[in-house]
C-alpha cells in the first residue's frame, strides 16, 4: 500500500505498488500496476494499469494501457490497446489497435491503425485514422484523415478533413480550410466551409461555402447548397437548391434548381429550373424552365419544357 520513489529503476518481470510511483526513469518488461504514477521515461512491455492518473513525458507500453485518470503527458506509443481518463497529449499518439479516451482530451497528433473513441470536449492537432474513429459529441480538430470509418455524434469544428472511406457527422460541420471527399460524407446539420471537393457523395441539411465547390460524384442537401463557384464535372449530380455566382455544369451533368449570375451548361446537360443574368445551354441541353436577365446563348438541339423567359430583374434566391 506504500508508494515509491526512485530516481532509475528496471524490472524485469512485474511491478505492483499500492500507492504512487515517482521517478525519472522505469523500465518494466511485463507488467505494471500502480495507482499513480509520475515519471519523466517509462516502458513497459506487456501491461501497465493505474487507477489513477499519470504524469509524465514519455510512455511506451508494447501490450496494453489502462489509466482511470487523467494523463499528462508529452508522447504515448502503444502496441496494442490503450484506454485513458482524458487529459492532454501534447504531442503524439500512436496507437497499433485501438484507443479510447472516456473524458475530454486534449491532443497534438494521434495516428490509430485500428479504432479510436474520444469523448466529447476534446481538441487537438490532428487525427489519423486507418480504421475507425468515433467521438461521442462536439470536439474540435485541425486535421483529419479518414482512410476507413469516422463518426462524430456532435459538432465539429476544424481546419481540413480528408475522407477515402465513411464521414459522418451527427450534428453541425464547420471548417476553415478545405473538405476532400473521395469516398461519403455525410453531414446531419449545416456544412460552412471555404473549398470543398467530392469525387464520391456529399450529403448535409444545407452547405454555405465562401469558395468554390467541385464535384465529381453526387452532393445533395434539404436546404440548398451557396458557393461562390459550383463545378459539376462529367456525368456529376446535384440535388437541391444551388445559389451561386458561377455555375459550370460539364456534359451530361444534372442539376435541380439553380440561382446564379452565370450559367453554362455544358452538352447533353439537365437542369430543371435555371435563374441567371448570363445563361449559356450546350448542344442537346435538356431545360425545365430558363429565367434570364441579360442574355441567353444556346447551342443545336436545346430541349426545354416552357419556352425561356427573359426578366427584368433578378428574383430572390431562396438562400
Amino acid at each position: 500500500g506504500g508508494n515509491l520513489g526512485c530516481t532509475r529503476l528496471e524490472v524485469d518481470k512485474r511491478l505492483e505498488v499500492g500507492g504512487e510511483v515517482k521517478c525519472s526513469s522505469l523500465e518494466v518488461a511485463g507488467r505494471l500496476k500502480a495507482s499513480s504514477l509520475v515519471c519523466k521515461n517509462v516502458r513497459v512491455g506487456g501491461k501497465m494499469e493505474v487507477s489513477g492518473g499519470v504524469e509524465g513525458e514519455r510512455l511506451e507500453v508494447g501490450g496494453v494501457l489502462s489509466v482511470g485518470g487523467r494523463v499528462m503527458l508529452l508522447d504515448l506509443d502503444v502496441g496494442g490497446k490503450a484506454e485513458i481518463g482524458g487529459g492532454r497529449i501534447s504531442g503524439s499518439a500512436d496507437v497499433g489497435g485501438i484507443f479510447r479516451s472516456n473524458g475530454p482530451l486534449e491532443f497534438g497528433t494521434i495516428s490509430v491503425g485500428g479504432i479510436i473513441s474520444i469523448a466529447a470536449g476534446s481538441k487537438g492537432e490532428r487525427i489519423n485514422v486507418g480504421g475507425k474513429f468515433s467521438a461521442n459529441g462536439d470536439i474540435r480538430v485541425q486535421r483529419i484523415d479518414v482512410g476507413g470509418l469516422a463518426s462524430i455524434d456532435g459538432n465539429l469544428e476544424g481546419g481540413d478533413v480528408d475522407v477515402g472511406g465513411v464521414f459522418r457527422v451527427g450534428a453541425n460541420l464547420t471548417l476553415s480550410g478545405e473538405l476532400s471527399v473521395g469516398g461519403k460524407a455525410e453531414v446531419t446539420g449545416e456544412f460552412r466551409g471555404t473549398d470543398v471537393d467530392v469525387g464520391g457523395k456529399l450529403s448535409s441539411t444545407k452547405i454555405v461555402l465562401s469558395g468554390t465547390i467541385s464535384v465529381q460524384g453526387e452532393i445533395s442537401t434539404r436546404q440548398g447548397l451557396k458557393a461562390r463557384v459550383v463545378r459539376l464535372g462529367r456525368k456529376a449530380r446535384c440535388i437541391g437548391v444551388v445559389v451561386a455566382e458561377e455555375v459550370f455544369a460539364e456534359r451530361a451533368s444534372t442539376l435541380e434548381e439553380v440561382y446564379a449570375k452565370r450559367v453554362i451548361l455544358g452538352d447533353k446537360a439537365e437542369a430543371k429550373r435555371v435563374y441567371g443574368e448570363e445563361v449559356e445551354l450546350g448542344e442537346g441541353c435538356r431545360v425545365g424552365e430558363v429565367y434570364y436577365t441579360l442574355n441567353l446563348r444556346e447551342g443545336g438541339r436545346v430541349t426545354y419544357v416552357k419556352p425561356p423567359t427573359k426578366l427584368s430583374g433578378s428574383p430572390k434566391p431562396p438562400i
